[in-house]
Order: C-alpha cells, then structure tokens, then sequence
C-alpha cells in the first residue's frame, strides 16, 4: 500500500480536483459545487457555521484523490469522494476514510 498525505482542500487543488472529478463520473461537480467547501455554509446574526469540508490526498506532492463532506451534530455524511485513476486500487480512498474517521 502506497503512503497518502491527507490534508485540507484548498482553492489552489482545485485544477486537480476538477480533472479527477471530470475523469470520475458522468456527470461531474463543477466550480459552484465544489465552492460550498470554501464558504460558510449556515449564517444568523450572531453565529456563522462551516458544515461542508474537503479533503485531500497527496502522494509525492500530487493530488491523487479527495473526499467532500458535510458535518452534522454526531455525524458527517461523504457528499463525493473520488481518486484519480492511475491511484486507485493502492489505498487512496482508504487514507481519506481513515482520516474522517480520526
């Protein structure tokens, strides 16, 4: 099994996660889905909450997978996860899980 590093989606994976994701399924997330991550997601005047986060995986410098999930009270549900296909079958998506589950 190969050695991923998970770490937090930024705006600059967004190249790579975009090009996973269009590789990955028929009908692929775009920038406005993938925006939810970079944005509060629930606002009152006096409390702002993030529930929606990412995830990415790394290997020797490259972005080889990712996870979007959404925080509830005692659980998160994976919105989408995907890896690359020349990463799959060597433990990437298994790195993302475990690293939610930490």
């Amino acid at each position: 099994m190969e050695q991923f590093y998970c770490r937090e989606m930024t705006i600059t994976d967004m190249p790579s996660i975009l090009e996973i994701e269009e590789t990955s399924f028929e009908y692929p997330w775009g920038n406005k889905e993938f925006g939810r991550v970079f944005k509060t997601n629930y606002k009152t005047p006096k409390l702002q909450i993030k529930r929606i986060f990412g995830i990415t995986a790394e290997y020797k410098e490259e972005i080889s997978g990712y996870v979007v999930y959404e925080v509830f009270r005692r659980k998160l549900q994976i919105l989408n996860i995907a890896v690359h296909p020349k990463f799959r079958k060597l433990g990437c998506c298994t790195s993302l899980v475990n690293h939610l589950k930490s």
